[in-house]
C-alpha cells in the first residue's frame, strides 16, 4: 500500500514492513479470528470479529490521569456521540464498554454536513447536547473556525506521523480514512472484465450500466489532489476527466450511497463509481451481496477526524473516548467494525481492512488543501454535473 499524505508515502511503506513483521511474529501463537476480505475481487462471506481483535500493545494514558477521568466520568454517567459512522459505533466500542460499564453511550448517525450544521445551530440556541463528533475533516474545520472545539492533548497519538498528529493543533485528531473507488456487480461482470484504470471507465460500453451518487461532493477535489504534482492541485486534469466521464457514460444518479449500493447489489447497474471502499466491503461481508471492489488504482479519500465539543455536557467521558479511539486497541476495533483505514501505525499493521487494501495505491487528501474554497469548488461542480440546483 503506497498510501500518500504529503510526505507520508515513505511512512506507510515502512508500515507495510511492520505488517509483515507482525504476521511473522503472530503466526506461531494463537489462531487469529476470521477476517473480512475487503479489497478482493470476490465477495467475502465471513463476518468480522471486531470485538476479538487484540493488539499486542495498548498505548494508554498514565494510570493516575485515567483514574481521575474515570472517577469524574462515573458522575457524568453517559456520553453522546454524533458520527457519520454511527451505526458502527457500538461495534467499535465493545471493549470500551467492558472497561467503562458505567458510561451509557448515545450514538447518533448523521450525514457529513449535518453534524457541523447541528453543532453550529445548537450553540447559537444555547444548547449543548453532544460530547464528541466524528466527521470528515472538512466539516471539523468549519466547527473549529467557529471556536466550538475543545483543545485536547491527545496523549495516545505521540507515535503517529507528525503530519497527522499535529494537523488539528490539538482541536481534533485525524482518525480514519475512507477511499472512493469503483465497485461492480459480480454476477454481471467477471473479475477479469472489471475496469482496472480510471481511463477504462470512459467507454461507451458502460453507458446505461453505471450509477453514481451525489454524496462524494469532494470527488473533484480528491481527483485534483490525486493527479496533481508537487502538492499542487490539478483542477484542469480533474475537470476534463469528469467532464468526459459524464459525457460518455451518462451515469444514473442517486442522492446518497445507500440507494446506489442497493441498486448495484440488485443488479440494476453493473458499476458504481465513487463508491466508498467501506460500504462495498461491509455489504459483501455482512449481507453476502454480489458486489466487489475493482482494482482501479490510485484511489483517493478524505480523512475523518474526532473532536471534543466545547461545553460538552460530559467532558470526562468524552476524554476517555478520545483516548480509547486513538489507542492502538481502539483504532483496530473501529477499523474492523467500519472497514476504514486507521492512522495509528501499529493499528495499520494489525488491521485486516488495511491489509486488504495493500495492493492499491492509496491517496489520503492532504488537510492543507481541505479549505472552504476548495471544498465549495468541488461541491459546486459535482452538484452541477449531477443536476442539483
Amino acid at each position: 500500500m503506497a498510501a500518500r499524505f504529503g510526505s507520508l508515502r515513505l511512512y506507510f511503506l515502512v508500515v507495510l514492513l511492520l505488517i509483515g513483521i507482525v504476521a511473522c511474529q503472530a503466526a506461531p501463537a494463537t489462531t487469529p479470528p476470521t477476517a473480512p476480505q475487503a479489497a478482493t475481487v470476490t465477495a467475502p462471506t465471513t463476518a468480522p470479529q471486531a470485538a476479538t481483535v487484540a493488539p499486542t500493545v495498548r498505548v494508554a494514558a498514565p494510570a493516575d490521569r485515567e483514574a481521575a477521568l474515570v472517577e469524574a466520568a462515573k458522575k457524568e454517567g453517559q456520553l453522546t456521540i454524533w458520527s457519520v459512522s454511527g451505526e458502527y459505533v457500538p461495534q467499535s466500542l465493545v471493549k470500551f464498554q467492558q472497561r467503562y460499564p458505567f458510561i451509557k453511550i448515545n450514538a447518533v448517525k448523521l450525514g457529513n454536513t449535518e453534524i457541523a450544521q447541528r453543532v453550529l445551530a445548537e450553540n447559537k440556541a444555547g444548547l449543548h447536547n453532544v460530547d464528541v463528533i466524528h466527521v470528515p475533516v472538512a466539516q471539523l474545520l468549519d466547527v473549529r473556525k467557529a471556536e466550538l472545539l475543545e483543545k485536547y492533548d491527545w496523549p495516545n497519538t505521540a507515535a503517529w506521523p507528525k503530519e497527522i498528529r499535529t494537523s488539528g493543533d490539538g482541536y481534533y485528531s485525524v482518525f480514519m480514512a475512507v477511499y472512493n473507488t469503483v465497485a461492480y456487480n459480480t454476477k454481471l461482470i467477471a473479475a477479469k472484465d472489471a475496469p482496472t484504470s480510471w481511463e477504462a471507465l470512459i467507454d461507451p460500453k458502460w453507458k446505461g450500466k453505471t450509477v453514481i451518487s451525489l454524496s462524494p461532493t469532494e470527488q473533484l477535489l480528491l481527483s485534483a489532489a490525486m493527479w496533481g504534482k508537487d502538492g499542487k492541485l490539478d483542477w484542469d486534469k480533474a475537470t476534463k476527466y469528469w467532464d468526459d466521464f459524464f459525457r460518455v457514460v451518462a451515469p444514473a444518479t442517486t442522492s446518497s450511497h445507500t440507494p446506489a449500493a442497493t441498486m448495484l447489489a440488485a443488479g440494476e447497474y453493473s458499476l458504481w463509481v465513487t463508491s466508498p471502499t467501506s460500504v462495498v466491503t461491509r455489504m459483501a461481508r455482512d449481507e453476502n451481496a454480489p458486489i466487489a471492489l475493482t482494482l482501479i488504482s490510485p484511489i483517493a479519500g478524505p480523512s475523518r477526524g474526532i473532536a471534543i465539543v466545547k461545553n460538552a455536557p460530559h467532558p470526562n467521558a468524552a476524554k476517555l473516548l478520545a483516548d480509547y479511539w486513538t489507542s492502538t486497541e481502539g483504532q483496530v476495533e473501529f477499523a474492523e467494525a467500519a472497514v476504514q483505514t486507521p492512522m495509528d501505525p501499529k493499528a495499520v499493521a494489525l488491521s485486516q481492512s488495511s491489509r486488504d487494501l495493500a495492493k492499491l495505491d492509496l491517496f489520503m487528501l492532504p488537510i492543507e488543501v481541505t479549505t472552504a474554497e476548495n471544498t465549495k469548488r468541488s461541491a459546486d461542480y459535482w452538484n452541477k454535473m449531477l443536476g442539483v440546483k
